[in-house]
């Protein structure tokens, strides 16, 4: 019996049905994602803000071939409204920390 089980071990590295991902599960099924311009926007933002990117770069060929492809109905916007889009982002994160910042001073005023 020894034998005959040492011909047929599990190799340690394959996968099994249970140790699929939910992508690879997916694989030739159509998924449906609802489509938000607004969300694309932001993360667009976040990104050239976390990458340091030029603002300069979304105007390129090579952005717009790359976003068509990724998001075929995402309205790609110019550097000028990304910049914009960047300064509220910032004054939306300074709000929210002068907000915080003045609930820590009322509370530390009861010590």
């Amino acid at each position: 019996m020894h034998a005959h089980s040492s011909r047929f071990l599990v190799y340690k590295r394959q996968r099994t049905s249970s140790s699929m991902t939910s992508a690879e599960e997916h694989v030739g099924s159509p998924l449906i994602v609802k489509f938000d311009q607004e969300a694309i926007r932001r993360a667009m933002v976040k990104m050239f803000i976390n990458m340091e990117i030029p603002f300069r770069k979304v105007e390129h060929e090579s952005f717009h071939e790359f976003m068509s492809l990724a998001s075929p109905r995402f309205q790609i916007c110019s550097r000028t409204t990304l910049a914009r889009d960047v300064l509220k982002l910032w004054d939306t994160k300074n709000d929210f920390e002068k907000l915080s910042l003045s609930e820590l001073s009322k509370s530390l005023s009861h010590y």
